[in-house]
């Protein structure tokens, strides 16, 4: 079982230097996992659960506000598998 704070940072990258776009927010995460060890076989399972709220990001083109990235909540969540060799 983990549970935590997080940060998380979006960054938009473009050949052109105005156009390059970074939004950052914070939030909570929360999950869990399995770790299975058999002789020298490795087994992981992680689930993660990140509740984030974002900035919007508002850039001016062509003489109006337009909205680049919405901002607000965002549920992320995440499942990772893992298979190795333990020694």
């Amino acid at each position: 079982m983990k549970a935590g704070g997080l940060v998380h940072a979006l960054y938009v990258n473009a050949p052109v230097a105005t156009d390059k776009v970074g939004a950052y927010g914070g939030g909570a995460g929360f999950g869990g996992g399995l770790e299975v060890n058999w002789k020298a076989l490795y087994l992981g399972l992680d689930i993660s659960n990140d509740l984030v709220f974002l900035q919007s990001v508002t850039k001016t083109v062509a003489g109006t506000p337009t909205q680049i990235i919405a901002g607000g909540f965002n549920y992320q969540f995440s499942l990772m598998g893992a298979v190795g060799v333990h020694f």
